[in-house]
C-alpha cells in the first residue's frame, strides 16, 4: 500500500512512523523546520519505554508524490483552507478514491482519510 500523510505534526508524524515501522510505504508531507528536522533525524517514537526511529519518505510538495492508496489529512482546522485553495491533494486522490471517514477532533484538529478502491 502507498500511504501519504498530509500534515506531519505530532499526530501525522506518529501515525506515519508507526505505519512505516510496520512495513508500509509512507510519505509524510511537511514543510519548513519540521521537514528539515525529519530529513536529518527521522521520526523518533518512544513507546512503553522503547525508542524507535523511523525514516519514511518525505515531501514538501504533495504534487511530487503521485496517486496513493490512502491519504490521511492531519492538520489543524486553520490549515484546511490553504490545502483547498491550492488544490494540493488533487494528484493524490484519483477518480477511484473515496472519502471514507472524516473526524473533527477536539482542539481544532481535522483528520480525513481517503481510500482508493483496491
Amino acid at each position: 500500500m502507498k500511504i501519504a500523510i498530509y500534515g506531519a505534526g505530532a499526530i501525522g508524524a506518529l501515525l506515519g512512523a508507526k505505519l512505516h515501522l510496520s512495513g508500509e510505504d509512507v510519505t509524510l508531507i511537511a514543510r519548513g523546520p519540521h521537514l528539515q528536522a525529519m530529513q536529518k533525524s527521522g521520526v523518533t517514537v518512544i513507546e512503553s519505554g522503547e525508542t524507535y526511529i523511523s525514516h519514511p519518505s518525505l515531501a514538501e510538495n504533495p504534487k511530487d508524490i503521485g496517486p496513493v492508496d490512502y491519504l490521511f489529512i492531519t492538520v489543524k482546522t486553520n490549515g484546511l483552507e490553504a490545502i483547498a485553495e491550492n488544490n494540493s491533494t488533487s494528484n493524490l486522490c484519483t477518480a477511484g478514491t473515496v472519502l471514507s471517514k472524516i473526524k473533527i477532533a477536539r482542539y481544532g484538529m481535522f483528520i480525513a482519510i481517503c481510500q482508493r478502491h483496491l
